[in-house]
């Protein structure tokens, strides 16, 4: 449906993610996707332009991603005049560390522990 009007660098980008699923890029598909990298210089596309507010965006790195989606919430925010509110989590493997935690002591948690050691196998 995407593809019934499209311009020459959609067609481009069609051709590219095809090869793409099939693992064979050509060379022009490859000079293609590299015009398409955000970055800083004035003839790389910028992530904070209006056209890539929501989609999707390919990212190599977990803290690429982490970043986008922050900026994102941050605009979001913004437009509609809301505050973020952070709530940062902490989470534990095994058993909590702490056994003389007062709010636990001497009561059994409802929550079985599902491990028998907060050390992770070397293996996993």
């Amino acid at each position: 449906m995407r593809q019934r009007s499209q311009t020459p660098a959609d067609a481009k980008m069609h051709a590219a993610l095809e090869n793409m699923r099939y693992g064979a890029c050509t060379t022009e598909d490859i000079s293609f996707l590299e015009t398409r990298i955000a970055g800083r210089h004035p003839n790389q596309p910028k992530l904070a332009a209006k056209i890539f507010q929501n989609p999707s965006i390919i990212t190599a790195l977990n803290a690429q991603k982490h970043k986008i989606n922050e900026l994102g919430s941050r605009c979001f925010a913004v437009e509609t005049n809301q505050t973020l509110t952070h709530i940062p989590s902490v989470d534990h493997f095994g058993n909590s560390p702490d056994v003389s935690d007062k709010k636990h002591k001497g009561r059994k948690s409802k929550w079985p522990s599902k491990h028998s050691s907060n050390a992770i196998s070397p293996w996993l």
